[in-house]
């Protein structure tokens, strides 16, 4: 069967799942050539943990309507870290990778799936604007507390579309930066500052009144939700379920953030 594989992914190792030797060559050559070999509902042992385990980075707070394990497939695992720094997919032995990105996506190997656009607003609590026009314009809060998600960045802007076409860069400087979502919108909601979040994060908030749309006629580029994984062939039912699942899911959630008409 040629070399044997101690484990064909991270999320088996991290949940110890005990395989024969040959049933891990057989696994371990499906990962190198990317094919299925095996059928496994046909195997004469216990694959239900194998089956249901998926290891996934991804950037995954979208607050109370967070996005969890697929309820009908109970038996589907997912082991998954948050985490907003770059993976080699491939090389770490993820599954797939949740990402959002702003466009354009950059080249890649891997196969991209969309799910929805992130679309984001900048929010604020209701007392840190007091005094400002009402509305206020781009230019008003250049010189305002704010805050920003990207620790790696030097400068902050805010790139902004507006009405007929219109656009505007702010540029600020961020009292806290840091990569945790949770953290930037318990600052916003405590008037610590301005903060660009996307909307499916803030929804009820900006319903309560909590939080409100600091500039309700512009916008910052919507992100893109999208998985990448290796390849389409040989996928695992644990990660086509789960694939299927967050479609439904993340296409609801963008449904919400539509405008009523």
């Amino acid at each position: 069967m040629g070399a044997s594989f101690a484990c064909p992914t991270r999320a088996l190792a991290a949940l110890r799942v005990q395989l024969s030797l040959i049933l891990l060559d057989l696994l371990g050559l499906e990962v190198a050539f990317d094919q299925q070999l095996i059928f496994r509902e046909d195997l004469g042992v216990d694959l239900g943990p194998l089956l249901g385990v998926v290891a996934m980075p991804g950037a995954l707070q979208f607050g109370g309507d967070g996005v969890m394990p697929p309820p009908s497939r109970p038996k589907v695992q997912v082991v998954l870290e948050s985490t907003n720094r770059r993976v080699d997919v491939l090389r770490e032995g993820i599954d797939v990778a949740i990402r959002v990105r702003f466009p354009p996506l950059e080249e890649s190997d891997l196969v991209v799936k969309r799910f929805a656009e992130s679309k984001q607003r900048l929010v604020a609590s209701p007392r840190l604007l007091a005094g400002l026009s009402n509305p206020p314009a781009p230019a008003d809060l250049g010189g305002l507390p704010s805050l920003a998600w990207n620790p790696d960045r030097q400068s902050h802007d805010w790139r902004l579309d507006g009405p007929n076409g219109a656009t505007a860069i702010v540029r600020h400087r961020p009292r806290l930066v840091t990569e945790d979502m949770v953290a930037l919108r318990l600052a916003a909601l405590n008037g610590v500052g301005i903060c660009q979040l996307p909307t499916m994060v803030v929804r009820q908030d900006l319903k309560d009144g909590t939080l409100v749309d600091v500039l309700p006629d512009w916008a910052p580029k919507a992100g893109i939700i999208h998985a990448a994984f290796p390849s389409r062939r040989g996928l695992l039912p644990s990660v086509r379920a789960l694939l299927d699942f967050l479609g439904t899911e993340f296409a609801e959630l963008a449904r919400l953030d539509e405008p009523r008409t």
